[in-house]
């Protein structure tokens, strides 16, 4: 009989959350603290799903949850951003049909996100310009540089796009221009004779405006 003792097999760990996810997954732990935070203690709660929870959250406790799932709603629309603006990278005309959006059958990388997110056109194609403007920009050497257009918050089928990256709520705008011709005021003719038999053959009979400049201003809102 063999005696030698048993070697305890080596239990299996459990896979580290990608980086980028942290902050989903921290937050999702500070929304199922607060959710549970705001309920009665657990001999009073009424089972019945989310909706009797809910109802049965302290006013405190409720706009807790609510601040609480905001800011996961945040961090799902960053991810979801970024997700749809590499969509379309892959999805490029030059990738033809092999592309990544008509690979999986739709017409555009628009089409695709709208399938998938179950929001608007219009919607998907604004969930993808935030994620283009907003990516890191990466050199020839392939290094990493920061987004030119950092943003706060991602647009979703209710947020207004007033709070879209480079949107202003009151858009208003005002631009400043000038415009010159004839700068040098050279003397343009035009208009030359044609005609064999005129005294004026080969002469010009008119000239185009001397120096002109103009200045303005816009205002838009």
């Amino acid at each position: 009989m063999d005696h030698r003792p048993q070697l305890e097999q080596p239990q299996p760990q459990p896979q580290p959350l990608p980086l980028p996810l942290a902050a989903l997954e921290r937050d999702v732990a500070a929304l199922c603290e607060a959710w549970a935070g705001s309920l009665p203690a657990m001999m009073g709660v009424i089972g019945g799903g989310a909706q009797a929870e809910v109802e049965q959250m302290s006013d405190s406790g409720l706009v807790k949850v609510t601040d609480a799932l905001a800011i996961v709603r945040r961090d799902v629309d960053v991810m979801l951003a970024r997700v749809a603006a590499e969509v379309t990278k892959r999805s490029g005309r030059e990738f033809g049909d092999v592309g990544l959006a008509k690979a999986q059958g739709f017409h555009n990388p628009v089409r695709l996100i709208a399938a998938s997110t179950g929001a608007s056109r219009s919607d998907a194609a604004k969930l993808i310009a935030v994620g283009a403007a907003t990516a890191q920009r990466q050199t020839f050497s392939g290094e990493r540089l920061p987004p030119r257009h950092p943003y706060p918050c991602m647009p979703t089928p209710a947020m207004p796009s007033s709070l879209m990256p480079g949107s202003n709520s009151k858009r208003f705008r005002t631009e400043f221009f000038i415009q010159a011709s004839n700068i040098l005021n050279h003397a343009n003719q035009v208009g030359f004779s044609g005609v064999q038999t005129s005294p004026f053959f080969g002469q010009a009979t008119a000239a185009l405006p001397g120096r002109r400049i103009e200045t303005g201003t816009r205002f838009s809102f």
